[in-house]
């Protein structure tokens, strides 16, 4: 037969005892966490942004232009993309 742990005061632990432990240790890190981060989100506000984009009016007599990008993972230079 196995024997329940003892403490060093020589009482026997109960066999729940580490599961309470462990669960009381998690409940404790998730509301930190919880309180951590909702303190980080009410104490900082998000900055006001500007579009500078919004009053942007094209010269006359000009057109917007289209751009194309073309990305590969190739580093000796080569433009084609699937060859």
């Amino acid at each position: 037969m196995s024997k329940a742990p003892k403490r060093r005061s020589g009482k026997a632990l109960p066999p729940t005892h580490a599961k309470r432990d462990l669960l009381l240790a998690l409940v404790a890190l998730a509301a930190f966490v919880g309180l951590s981060l909702g303190l980080l989100t009410l104490l900082n506000p998000r900055p006001q942004t500007v579009d500078v984009l919004d009053e942007a009016t094209l010269p006359k007599g000009e057109k917007q232009i289209a751009l194309t990008i073309i990305h590969t993972n190739d580093t000796w230079g080569y433009l084609e993309g699937c060859g």
